[in-house]
């Protein structure tokens, strides 16, 4: 089973209801049950919540077979944008798949000592299809209906044309394996996309897990820029824990702003658990045209462990909108998609 994660978190106004709705993880929520609220300075957190309103995705097209016959549908989606209304009225958005259908890890396949992520077990990964290609995904949605449709997909390439694919781009983490545990191995430009933003130009930028890193596409597919750690990121990035790289990515005032999905294990330690025991992550600001770190936050996240930091979008001038995910199911400020919106 695929589907839309709890991660998307786009802002965009909605002309037929006269005020902007605001969308959370495949779910539309009416700005105006926001309106007034103000962060709980004890909780940090909107305290009034919103009632959502489902949207299913209808033609999801088969996007491979496994080894084992089974068919897998388009599904996986990241990070959300608005692009606009279609001239019949629907509403259009830019999506995202990440590295495509995978597995939870198999047992570790030993110590990492002495790589960039220290002394974090290498998880086995298994994929499902193992040449999946992650792609720009557009949607079409009708509000009316609750239904949204793919109008395109466009497959995503490197500047001389070669696939983007979704297996690790190093081993420092995770190992990738088939569905029989067959080796694959890494990819220099495999990418683990989870959040996406527009920029004034018309471009893609998109943040990944595996790197981490800040790639930037055209409208084609065509990767034009990619930002690494110690290539114009600060170093330390590259001691993100394993699948908990950049998660999320806002344009605004002319930076860009990427945050960790999790606190760094920095310095290494067994198991990750210098990362497990903070409640620290950091936001990253980036200038897009000198492709530079220029600054770094402190995001502190409410749950230490299993926090994560979801998805991010600039509101207003120093104001964002973040997603957090946890497991702490008794909190008041998680919904029934154990997500919540926090200034």
């Amino acid at each position: 089973v695929t589907g839309v994660q709890t991660c998307a978190l786009p802002i965009y106004p909605a002309q037929d209801r006269g005020e902007p709705v605001r969308e959370l993880g495949g779910y539309v929520y009416a700005r105006g049950s926001l309106r007034g609220a103000r962060p709980d300075p004890q909780q940090g957190a909107v305290t009034k919540s919103a009632q959502p309103i489902r949207i299913e995705l209808a033609n999801a097209p088969v996007i491979g077979t496994t080894s084992s016959g089974q068919d897998i549908r388009l599904g996986g989606f990241s990070g959300l944008r608005f692009l606009g209304r279609s001239p019949s009225g629907l509403y259009q958005f830019v999506t995202h798949t990440d590295r495509g259908p995978n597995a939870d890890p198999l047992a570790p396949a030993g110590e990492s000592a002495g790589s960039a992520t220290g002394y974090q077990p290498k998880d086995l990964r298994p994929f499902g299809l193992p040449e999946f290609r992650p792609r720009l995904v557009f949607l079409d949605v009708d509000l009316r209906l609750k239904k949204m449709f793919v109008r395109a997909q466009v497959p995503l390439t490197t500047r001389d044309g070669k696939p983007v694919l979704g297996l690790p781009s190093d081993e420092s983490g995770e190992i990738a394996v088939d569905f029989r545990g067959g080796h694959l191995g890494a990819t220099p430009d495999g990418l683990d996309l989870k959040g996406i933003t527009l920029a004034p130009d018309g471009t893609f930028w998109m943040c990944d897990e595996y790197g981490p890193s800040l790639v930037r596409f055209s409208m084609d597919g065509v990767l034009l820029d990619r930002i690494l750690p110690g290539k114009g990121l600060p170093e330390t990035l590259r001691y993100r824990r394993a699948n908990r790289g950049f998660e999320s990515i806002a344009f605004h005032g002319g930076k860009l702003y990427a945050g960790l999905e999790s606190p760094l294990d920095n310095p290494p330690s067994e198991g990750a658990r210098n990362s497990k025991r903070s409640r620290i992550t950091r936001l990253v600001e980036v200038d897009p045209a000198r492709k530079v770190a220029t600054a770094q936050f402190a995001y502190v996240l409410d749950e230490a462990g299993e926090g994560k930091l979801a998805d991010l979008c600039a509101e207003a001038d120093g104001v964002f909108l973040a997603i957090e995910k946890g497991k702490d199911r008794k909190s008041t400020r998680l919904n029934s998609s154990h997500g919540y919106i926090s200034y």
